[in-house]
Order: C-alpha cells, then sequence, then structure tokens
C-alpha cells in the first residue's frame, strides 16, 4: 500500500486547521490534537513510522467526543500507518471504525464519504479481499457521480477500479473501465478550460471524451453529460442550435437510463436557461417545474 493511498487531501487537512481549534492569529498556543496531529505529519512525512503512530495515538486521545469531525482523519492516519507496518488486521478494524463513524456522523452527500470509501477499498484491494473492495469503490462511484462527476476524483476511483478487475483476471471490465477514466479525465480538462473562457480548448477536450463515450459506452450517464456540457459550451459562445441539440441529447439519454435523478434536473436547468434566451417561456417553465419536482422527488426518497 502506498503512503498517498491514506492520506487526506490538502483542502480537508486546511479544512481541519481552520475549523477544528483555535486560530494562530487569536490564540497562539495550539490544542492538544493540534500538537499530536502536526506533530504526526511531520513523522509521516520523514517515514518515522512510529513516531507518527505514538503521535495519532494521542492526538486521538485528545477527543473526548466520538462526534468530533477531527476523530476520522486521525483514525484514517493510524488505519493506514497498521497496514504499512504489516498489521491488516488492526488496519481492518480502525477501517471500519472509520466508515461506521462516517455513515453516522457525515451527511449522505459528503465528499469525504467517497474519499474514505475509495481508501478502504485500496487497503481492501491490497489484501486482496477483492469482494469488499469492490463493493466500497463501487458505492465510493455512486456517491462521486451525485456529488460532482466532473471532479478528478471519479477518474480516480475508475482507475483503481479498474486495478482491481486486472487482479482478479477480468482484463475486459478493467479495459472499458480504463477507457471510462481517460474521458472523465477530458471531460474534467475540458471543464476547466470552459471555466477559463478558453472554449476552442474546452471544445477539443469534450470532443476526445465524447468520441471515446460514443464508441466504447453507447448510451451512459457519463456520454449524457459530456452532451450537456457541450451544451453548455455552445450556449456560452451564442451557437444556441447545436447547444439544444446537445441538451437534447443528454435529456434523451438521461431519461432512458436515469430516470427522476439530480443529473436529469440539471441538464433541465441549463436547458430551460436556453429556452429563456430563445423567448421560449412556456417551454422553460415546464423544463423547470420538472428539474423541481425531480429534486423534491429524490430529496424526499434519500434516508
Amino acid at each position: 500500500m502506498s503512503i498517498h493511498q491514506f492520506l487526506l487531501p490538502s483542502f480537508l487537512v486546511a479544512a481541519l486547521w481552520s475549523s477544528c481549534g483555535p486560530h494562530q492569529d487569536s490564540a497562539p498556543q495550539p490544542s492538544p490534537w493540534q500538537t499530536h496531529y502536526r506533530a504526526g505529519e511531520e513523522a509521516l512525512q520523514r517515514g518515522d513510522y512510529p513516531q507518527a503512530q505514538q503521535q495519532y495515538e494521542a492526538a486521538r486521545g485528545d477527543l473526548a467526543d466520538a462526534a468530533d469531525p477531527r476523530l476520522v482523519p486521525t483514525l484514517q492516519r493510524l488505519a493506514g500507518l497498521h497496514a504499512l507496518q504489516g498489521r491488516p488486521a488492526r488496519a481492518e478494524s480502525l477501517y471500519a471504525e472509520i466508515l461506521n463513524l462516517a455513515q453516522h456522523a457525515l451527511p449522505l452527500l459528503d465528499p469525504q464519504r467517497a474519499l474514505l470509501q475509495a481508501q478502504a477499498a485500496a487497503f481492501y484491494l491490497d489484501q486482496q479481499n477483492y469482494a469488499r473492495a469492490e463493493s466500497l469503490y463501487t458505492q465510493a462511484l455512486a456517491l462521486q457521480q451525485l456529488l460532482d462527476p466532473r471532479a478528478p476524483q471519479l477518474a480516480s476511483i475508475l482507475d483503481q477500479l479498474a486495478d482491481l478487475y486486472r487482479a482478479r483476471g477480468q482484463r475486459g471490465l478493467a479495459d472499458s473501465l480504463d477507457k471510462r477514466a481517460l474521458a472523465c479525465k477530458f471531460s474534467a480538462q475540458a471543464y476547466e478550460y470552459y471555466l477559463q473562457g478558453s472554449y476552442p480548448q474546452a471544445e477539443t477536450f469534450y470532443r476526445r471524451a465524447l468520441a471515446i463515450q460514443e464508441k466504447n459506452l453507447g448510451d451512459h450517464p457519463d456520454l449524457a453529460r459530456t452532451c450537456r456540457d457541450l451544451g453548455m459550451l455552445n450556449q456560452a459562445r451564442g451557437d444556441y442550435a447545436q447547444a439544444e441539440a446537445f441538451y437534447r441529447r443528454a435529456l434523451a439519454i438521461q431519461e432512458k437510463n436515469l430516470g427522476d435523478r439530480p443529473d436529469l434536473a440539471r441538464t433541465l436547468d441549463n436547458y430551460a436557461l436556453l429556452l429563456r434566451k430563445g423567448k421560449r417561456d412556456a417551454e422553460a417553465q415546464a423544463a423547470e417545474d420538472r428539474a423541481r419536482q425531480i429534486r423534491q422527488t429524490y430529496e424526499h426518497s434519500t434516508p
């Protein structure tokens, strides 16, 4: 197992320092948890795993409340360290505790849920417990698609799931996921160019994603999202006819495969904006009403 498989992304570590404990400008003395956690981070970066474990154990001891948001990342570090030091049983116990805490303490659509599921899956993959790893990767994948299908994490999960299938000798499934992951990477890069206003570059990468998805996925949700994004891109460039064609193609795929899901609602919202620009207010209102109904239905059906 690689050390990087259990390190929190930098933006989550930054969030911990900003939200948990005193700020540097308001309280010069860090909390005991901050002191031990920071010392653990420093030891971890040096490769001194025993010292890192000792500091994280002390940090865990500083947290009396099981609902404390700092407990999960502390346990995450400990689980990874036990795995790295050849103590899989202890690591597995901690990952089970982490997933249980996440289930009860984190909102259903919290990005950390998908991250923690994927990291636990990586542990089980390393232990060749393929069934458990596949279950967790599948959960992480489904959640990430609901949260933000454009995020780089989606391609990362797909890549890891492909590794799992390769390890099990299922090369066909692995190759299919590799292609899907590559298209997701192209889409993510395209969206970055779109946000920067670099429309020609955005279209180049969207077209690369589209070609892979059309050839290998067929009428897949990923293809629908690429069509929707191409609709947004053409709308931004003022090519409303082309934008509508892409929106309608996205809607057709989503109606067929997704039903009343949040991604369908997003496409309807985008399409409604285009219809408003064309003074087709009645059609726009119908699309907006449908999107609202989908969201309400989904929220009420979500535990």
